[in-house]
């Protein structure tokens, strides 16, 4: 999930972007935009035409963005339940 103020700096305008996709919030359901951007990267992973939606989480939930399939399937993933860890290679 990537919030709007972010794509408008990189050049995209999620005002405009016809296709919606409907996600679950704690206030019931919402329709936000989805759209696919030329190049996403996280440290020094990056991954091209990937599919993201767009919908700015609260501040005070403490969460910057949330790091979907979209971007992880590009790559070996694994999750350490236990130990509470995420290595993306």
């Amino acid at each position: 999930m990537v919030n709007w103020l972010h794509l408008k700096i990189i050049g995209y305008d999620p005002a405009i972007v016809e296709e919606r996709e409907e996600i679950v919030t704690a206030n019931g359901i919402i329709e936000v935009p989805r759209l696919k951007i030329k190049k996403i990267s996280v440290g020094d992973m990056e991954a091209e035409n990937v599919d993201v939606i767009v919908h700015d989480i609260p501040e005070m939930a403490g969460i910057k963005g949330l790091l979907g399939l979209s971007f992880i399937k590009n790559f070996r993933t694994v999750i350490g339940f236990k130990k509470g860890f995420l290595e993306i290679t």
